[in-house]
């Protein structure tokens, strides 16, 4: 089945024409594809918020879809673009690590380099590859080019691994490894330490925040408005937040914090 669907993520925000330049060019290539913007406000330059961003969501893209991530802070150097099918679904992203949360839940299959001019808009810009190289070679994906075409196979690519949450004695060290629009706040302590921690503890608090404990719970509703509460969110991952308001504003931790976590 050829693919129509091609979702896109970056750090390219929504202040500038760059998102809506891209969707153009894919659908100058192929005007039959549909375009999904997943996610345009990953970190600026965050490589590795990017790379969370893209396994949180990917799951729930149509199969077959091309999946383009530009996260780029390499762009116009000698850094590859990498160009992958994994997970019934083909992904476009520079050769930076961005595709480490995926390859880290899927393995992957071959991989290529995007090396083939022959599908990039003239002449390539320096600093917007987003536009001239990612869109364009996309539009071409969706169309059915296959992977081999765009150039030779390669082994060695960047990848990187967030460590998991530590639990050590009667403490748990936790990463912010996202942010979201909501301010609540995304640790890399998975579901299955998180329910033995609501088990164990119940309760948590974090060291260096004075006077507040967190309610380890199952909805926001376990806690009146305004209080901080922890619940596993929708990414599998434990998140603390607060009802009806922000964790990020009232606690002042933002993305790649480091949190150490004892027992109320």
């Amino acid at each position: 089945m050829t693919p129509r669907i091609v979702a896109l993520y970056s750090d390219f925000g929504f202040g500038d024409w760059y998102v809506g330049v891209m969707k153009g060019v894919i659908l100058s290539v192929n005007p039959q594809a549909t375009v999904i913007d997943v996610v345009h406000t990953i970190p600026d330059h965050d490589v590795s918020a990017g790379s969370f961003a893209l396994a949180a969501s990917y799951s729930y893209l149509p199969l077959d879809a091309v999946v383009v991530a530009v996260v780029d802070p390499g762009v116009g150097t000698e850094r590859r673009i990498i160009c992958t099918e994994t997970a019934g679904r083909t992904f476009l992203a520079p050769d930076n690590g961005l595709l480490s949360g995926v390859f880290l839940r899927e393995g992957h299959g071959r991989i290529v380099s995007v090396e083939n001019d022959e599908y990039f808009l003239k002449p390539v810009s320096s600093t917007f590859h987003g536009r001239d190289i990612f869109a364009s070679v996309a539009g071409h994906l969706s169309m059915g080019l296959m992977i081999s075409k765009l150039g030779r196979e390669v082994r060695n690519v960047k990848r990187f691994d967030v460590p998991g949450a530590r639990l050590s004695g009667g403490s748990l060290d936790v990463l912010i490894q996202w942010v979201d629009w909501f301010g609540n706040l995304v640790t890399n302590c998975g579901e299955e330490l998180a329910r033995e921690l609501k088990l164990i503890w119940g309760r948590f608090r974090i060291t260096g925040v004075e006077g507040k404990s967190v309610s380890i719970v199952e909805s926001y509703e376990a806690v009146g408005v305004g209080e901080l509460l922890a619940i596993v969110g929708s990414s599998g991952y434990l998140e603390i937040s607060v009802r009806e308001g922000s964790a990020a504003a009232v606690l002042g931790f933002g993305i790649w914090s480091e949190l150490r976590l004892t027992k109320a």
